[in-house]
């Protein structure tokens, strides 16, 4: 089967989870038999990999960066899309998608659109983003033969929210490479403890949440440190400013973008992950964290509450108070978090490894693919 691939960028630092999911994805359908191209923008860190497994990448040029604008060659990408019998667009705000999908259906192909929890009422440039909806995301929607939800939360999101038939949907986890679930590298400085958020510094990611609700709970744990890492979306400042206001400096520590590598040492060495955001949709992190055995806090707007039900962790409300106090409570027991780790990396390995998820994810494909 040939599938193509359209992610607006693909490395980890601009295209965070949609990047992540893309480059797993295509690798597993490749080693699954598919024939596997992908169009994006800009360079990839990626590509010998893609490269050793067979995978063609189309590396288009752009203008611009926070709202980049595609240059495609139209006729090259047309004759793509010809040859392919399956064509998926990643995320939603981005020209590339809506391009990619109007020249989806000229060519009469099966279009399949993930928006990766793109999809939502909370974010920046609500503005902007209301007129594309209006201009371009309706009509993506109405036009894809497919809508991959990567939970149950953003299906029931789509279903009411958006108006997407519910026939129309197909629920894709994302998933976890086995080569990541090793075991945790020993702590920089043993007799230490640490909390880890990994992510954009952006609002709809609460870092600022979980700072205040660090600074609440900091007296009852005065061993534990709070490491935030992730690439700056323009929160930083803000962030390390009240830090300083907390009187915190030497208790949180910004270790800015962290690739693959780094994000597995600090999941190594931390006794707990934390997920505050706003919105997400099935967390890359926390399933690594869980492949590693690292239990995980997280809000109800994650749409991963099995979490809780295995007992491999906490899900809370998005509130201060909620996360303080969960986290000291999780983080008083050491062997509670320990027990709660590995129920957790039992569960993530049982049911997210990439090979089922991309296996059941191509036998939906077969589906949609027309008749010959």
């Amino acid at each position: 089967m040939k599938i193509v691939l359209v992610n607006v960028w693909l490395d980890a630092e601009r295209g965070g989870g949609t990047a992540e999911r893309t480059r797993w994805l295509a690798l597993h359908l490749a080693r699954l038999g598919c024939k596997c191209n992908i169009v994006t923008m800009g360079p990839t860190p990626w590509l010998d990999d893609f490269t050793a497994a067979g995978i063609d990448v189309m590396q288009l040029r752009f203008v611009g960066q926070r709202f980049p604008i595609p240059l495609p060659p139209p006729l090259k990408i047309l004759r793509l899309f010809r040859a392919a019998d399956i064509i998926q667009v990643m995320g939603f705000w981005f020209l590339l998608g809506a391009l990619c999908s109007g020249l989806a259906r000229v060519v009469g192909k099966p279009l399949v659109l993930c928006p990766a929890g793109s999809l939502t009422k909370y974010g920046r440039s609500a503005r902007l983003k209301r007129i594309y909806f209006q201009i371009a995301g309706r009509w993506m929607i109405r036009a894809s033969d497919t809508v991959i939800a990567t939970t149950e939360q953003e299906r029931r999101l789509l279903i009411s929210d958006f108006d997407v038939e519910p026939e129309k949907i197909f629920v894709s986890p994302n998933g976890i490479e086995a080569g990541e679930a090793g075991t945790r590298v020993a702590p920089v400085i043993p007799k230490a403890r640490s909390i880890l958020f990994v992510g954009r510094l952006t609002a709809i990611k609460a870092p600022d949440l979980l700072l205040e609700a660090f600074a609440a709970a900091a007296a009852a744990m005065p061993d534990v440190t709070l490491v935030i890492a992730g690439p700056d979306l323009g929160l930083r400042p803000q962030l390390e400013l009240r830090t300083a206001e907390l009187g915190l400096q030497s208790r949180v520590a910004f270790a800015g973008f962290v690739d693959e590598e780094k994000r597995s040492f600090l999941l190594g060495q931390t006794s707990l992950l934390v997920v505050p955001s706003h919105s997400e949709v099935m967390s890359m992190v926390a399933l690594e964290a869980g492949a590693m055995g690292v239990p995980v806090l997280l809000t109800d707007q994650c749409g991963f509450d099995e979490v809780a039900k295995i007992g491999g962790g906490r899900v809370v409300p998005v509130d201060i108070t909620a996360l303080s106090n969960a986290m000291q409570q999780m983080i008083s027991d050491d062997d509670a978090l320990t027990a709660s780790g590995q129920r957790l990396r039992a569960f993530v390995l049982e049911h997210y490894a990439w090979p089922n998820v991309a296996g059941h994810l191509l036998a939906h494909f077969r589906n949609l693919r027309p008749a010959s």
